[in-house]
């Protein structure tokens, strides 16, 4: 028995494969976009059976930009923080996993709150209200595929 696997037509595995516990394809080395898979096996009697299908690689991170916190410009304790940010995902589908992480200057957590966005150049992430202070955020924005790109802002309380 054996099996061997191809990507867009090239061979996946130096020699036919006697074992397949599991096929791991690393879509990094993949150009964005489709891919055609090929998978042929052969037991022991001699039985060949092939199959063929498409996967989508997207190694593409998605772009952020923070364009500003809150629309007035001013942060004023027990208001709502909410930062305006710019999602671009040129190679995926479906909306992004926009995660934000809050901490006070000298470290220590405060909260954490995610929400899936549309990408466009103007979308809403809410952080919460805020007391007093000096924060910390880290703004990580994630596509379906697990890409991930982050972006640290400091804010003032007052």
């Amino acid at each position: 028995s054996y099996w061997h696997l191809w990507v867009d037509g090239v061979p996946a595995t130096a020699r036919p494969q006697s074992y397949p516990r599991g096929v791991t394809v690393d879509t990094r080395r993949l150009t964005p976009g489709w891919h055609r898979l090929r998978v042929q096996v052969q037991d022991a009697p001699g039985n060949v059976g092939t199959q063929e299908w498409s996967v989508f690689a997207d190694n593409v991170r998605p772009r952020l930009v923070v364009r500003r916190v809150d629309q007035a410009r001013k942060i004023r304790k027990g208001r709502a923080v909410t930062l305006i940010v710019g999602a671009v995902d040129k190679v995926g589908v479906g909306k992004l996993t926009a995660t934000a992480t809050i901490s006070t200057a000298s470290g220590r957590r405060v909260a954490r709150r995610a929400k899936q966005v549309a990408p466009g150049p103007l979308r809403a992430v809410p952080l919460g209200r805020l007391a007093e202070g000096r924060y910390r955020v880290r703004l990580a924005l994630a596509d379906r595929a697990g890409n991930t790109i982050a972006v640290n802002r400091r804010l003032v309380v007052r």
